[in-house]
């Protein structure tokens, strides 16, 4: 649907020698002062037309429109912009469109994921350069081209500068219906809806329910991005934060977990959010855009006599397997990057029992926080094969410690 522009008490007198007959599709008229940005409509007798362009006092028009027909008109007629029947039954229709969307999604009109871009688990900072693909603040990647951009936040609206290159965000096709969709946003940038071309904020474009749709934007500023059904841009939706994280999910680099840290442990059992609820992203095998399906917990077997915990020990489980005592150290940051919050699980799967201890560099030490006195840095120890116990990393080289232990002799 085409926004036409308004004036108030706008009009003009043709101005051509002869007048105009029913064919003519541009005309002079005596003045242009104060008429409506274009596209605006015209009453010029019994004949409505729709001005498209003005060129110095010359209207380019489509003629006979909302059922009136096309006639000849004297040098001198009257030109008004008034407000018609077509005007208003476009206006009603759009009302109930938005009002049959808000009833039908409620606080989820907006299909664009973090669209005023808060959520940032990659954390990335400064100037952001992306390849192609490549994501940045959540749910956001570079088109084929890469993207450079800054952002800032203000009053807990983000900005996104974009140098050069596009972003883009995927909206996935279970998320859509057939339809006249309206794209808006704040900012200087300029966007498009799939195929379509680039415009200003508030464009529209014919979505396909069940396909997956890009949306891109090219240089300039940009926040409060929302994508809704209809054919005019309502307020921006600003959804709860935890909401928003969930709709994120936990999200991809190359298929690997990153920035799970901040993720509540419910997200992550559960398969991270998303279109359809969390039951059917665990049990859909699918990749979907911008997070991963929940992967099984890997599994690495240690037979030596002494194992440091490493960064890609975060979310799994060690089994501990030796015949004879054996040792797992938990790192200091400096010499693995364990992230606050990370965790995991260490069994003891052979006879050989398993005594955890903190690493020690000179005068930094890793804090290993146990049940027996909550701050305990000597040796403890598995109670027997196969006792289980699981460590959370608390905050900087800060362990804690639950399950089958026990004081070390």
């Amino acid at each position: 649907m085409t926004r036409f522009y308004a004036a108030n008490n706008w009009k003009t007198t043709i101005a051509e020698v002869g007048g105009i007959d029913n064919s003519v599709t541009s005309f002079d008229v005596a003045s242009v002062a104060g008429a409506p940005d274009t596209p605006f409509k015209i009453t010029v007798e019994n004949e409505i037309m729709d001005v498209t362009d003005i060129t110095g006092v010359t209207l380019t028009v489509d003629r006979g429109r909302e059922g009136t027909n096309a006639a000849s008109h004297a040098n001198g007629t009257p030109v008004e912009h008034r407000f018609t029947a077509g005007t208003l039954n476009e206006l009603w229709g759009d009302h109930e469109t938005h009002k049959t969307t808000y009833l039908n999604h409620g606080n989820l009109k907006n299909k664009i994921i973090n669209g005023n871009f808060s959520i940032n688990q990659r954390g990335v900072s400064d100037t952001v350069t992306l390849s192609a693909g490549e994501y940045g603040h959540d749910r956001w990647k570079a088109g084929a081209g890469g993207c450079e951009y800054t952002f800032a936040t203000v009053e807990n609206v983000t900005t996104i500068t974009i140098a050069s290159g596009t972003l883009q965000q995927v909206i996935e096709g279970v998320n859509l219906f057939s339809g006249t969709h309206c794209l808006s946003w704040a900012g200087t940038a300029q966007g498009k809806i799939g195929a379509g071309s680039y415009g200003d904020s508030g464009i529209t474009g014919s979505v396909t329910g069940g396909t997956n749709l890009t949306i891109e934007f090219g240089t300039g500023t940009l926040s409060k991005v929302q994508l809704e059904e209809g054919t005019y841009a309502t307020p921006f939706e600003q959804r709860p934060a935890d909401i928003e994280l969930l709709l994120c999910g936990i999200v991809d680099d190359d298929n690997e977990l990153t920035g799970a840290d901040s993720i509540p442990q419910a997200v992550i059992d559960g398969g991270g959010g998303g279109d359809s609820g969390l039951q059917d992203h665990l049990d859909d095998p699918t990749p979907h855009e911008g997070y991963v399906v929940p992967r099984d917990m890997p599994i690495t077997e240690q037979t030596g006599a002494t194992y440091t915990l490493q960064a890609s020990d975060n979310l799994s489980m060690i089994k501990m397997n030796r015949e004879t005592a054996q040792t797992l150290i938990f790192p200091l940051d400096a010499t693995a990057s364990i992230p606050v919050g990370g965790r995991g699980i260490f069994v003891q799967a052979g006879a050989g029992k398993v005594t955890v201890q903190g690493e020690v560099n000179g005068e930094d030490e890793v804090t290993l926080l146990l049940l027996q006195d909550e701050d305990m840095n000597d040796e403890d120890t598995t109670t027997g094969q196969n006792a289980m116990a699981g460590w959370v990393k608390d905050a900087a080289n800060t362990f804690r410690i639950r399950g089958d232990l026990e004081a070390g002799s």
